[in-house]
């Protein structure tokens, strides 16, 4: 039986008092049959 795993990351920080802009970003870790994968 295939075991299939799925995580999600999402950032959208900036440093605390800096006038940075933030940028969402998103992130997917997937983990199937001892296979990882990241897509950033």
């Amino acid at each position: 039986m295939e075991k299939l795993k799925i995580q999600v990351l999402v950032d959208n920080n900036t440093y605390i008092d800096r006038y940075f802009v933030g940028e969402p970003a998103v992130s997917y870790y997937i983990e199937i049959d001892g296979n990882r994968i990241l897509f950033d």
